[in-house]
């Protein structure tokens, strides 16, 4: 069998001293390849334990938004690890980038469990809902936004799209066509509520913000990562990174917690509670508006996999719709 990786990846490990073990090619896309390459130095017959894995992805063939998401993914990890931040505690190491035949590059593998699946669990598992998690979470959250003030100016920073509030008045307009639980009128009442505050919108847009932080897209480990001064929480996929507000990022992962309410809100008096007074307010009403979008995007979600699944997924779409409704509904009541 012809090997798979592009030719620049041999050169690239032998310059690192390493040896290509095996190389496992996950199920393709029609956009991206994903590879993880099992490596070990060169010369050496060391055990399982003492392997590296390797995460290789490699980026669509001429399709134009997808060569710009591996510029701003790419662009990022190389940022973070040239500046040598705290933000990279919880980004697994950058190694190299090439283009032969197509766009791609190679990191380190993230260790440890998905905190579960979007189309069976529908949400986080309550075993990962800890106070753990949550203090790792908030301290990935606070860095990234400091991150993101101490490289202002750069060329990833100023390539980076800003999720104002024409972001927002444009992702409710879409779920005004493909939504069934939410009614017409309630959408347009959030349509208020964004008009009403977009300039609040628009001037709270200046952060770093993954956009994306879907279970399998954040991996919680055991204590064998700290020892190696990683962070026990890792966050992937980095493609839809932007500038938007400090509110979104939370809110994602707060909608995820939904099996348990009074963690959730734990997360969001701690965030608060390392804000400025006169700030709190305005993040109340940023998690607010962030609140109704995510809660529209998990409402279409469960809508459309309770179509799909059967059994205990099923049960738990229909309850993961209802929490997402009674979050929505409590927003636009207030």
């Amino acid at each position: 069998m012809a090997n798979p990786l592009p030719s620049e990846v041999s050169e690239l490990l032998r310059k690192r001293n390493l040896e290509l073990v095996e190389v496992l090619q996950r199920p393709d896309t029609a956009r991206r390849r994903f590879f993880t390459l099992q490596v070990r130095p060169s010369g050496t017959r060391v055990s399982l334990k003492q392997k590296r894995d390797l995460i290789m992805k490699i980026f669509g063939r001429g399709d134009a938004p997808v060569l710009t998401s591996f510029a701003r993914e790419v662009g990022f990890l190389r940022l973070v690890r040239d500046e040598d931040h705290a933000v990279s505690s919880w980004t697994p190491q950058f190694l190299e980038e090439g283009s032969d035949p197509q766009p791609w590059y190679l990191r380190e593998c993230a260790e440890g469990e998905f905190l579960g699946d979007i189309c069976f669990d529908f949400g986080i598992k309550e075993d990962f809902l800890t106070t753990g998690f949550r203090r790792e979470f908030l301290g990935f959250l606070v860095a990234l936004h400091l991150f993101s003030k101490t490289v202002e100016g750069t060329k990833v920073h100023r390539s980076l799209t800003r999720h104002d509030y024409r972001w927002y008045e444009d992702d409710r307009n879409f779920y005004r066509q493909h939504i069934e639980a939410v009614s017409q009128g309630e959408l347009s009442k959030i349509g208020e509520i964004l008009r009403v505050r977009e300039g609040l919108l628009g001037s709270e847009a200046n952060v770093f913000v993954h956009g994306d932080l879907y279970l399998k897209n954040m991996f919680w480990s055991t204590s064998a990562a700290q020892e190696r001064g990683r962070g026990r929480l890792a966050v992937i996929d980095w493609e839809l990174l932007h500038l938007g507000n400090r509110a979104f990022d939370l809110g994602f992962v707060w909608a995820l917690s939904w099996r348990r309410p009074r963690w959730r809100e734990r997360l969001v008096s701690e965030f608060e509670s390392g804000l400025p007074a006169e700030e709190r307010s305005r993040f109340r009403e940023l998690l607010n508006i962030v609140t109704l979008s995510v809660s529209l995007r998990f409402i279409r979600h469960s809508e459309i996999m309770a179509g799909m699944v059967t059994g205990e997924a099923l049960a738990n779409a229909h309850q993961a719709k209802e929490a997402h409704l009674e979050a929505l509904r409590r927003v636009l009541a207030l």
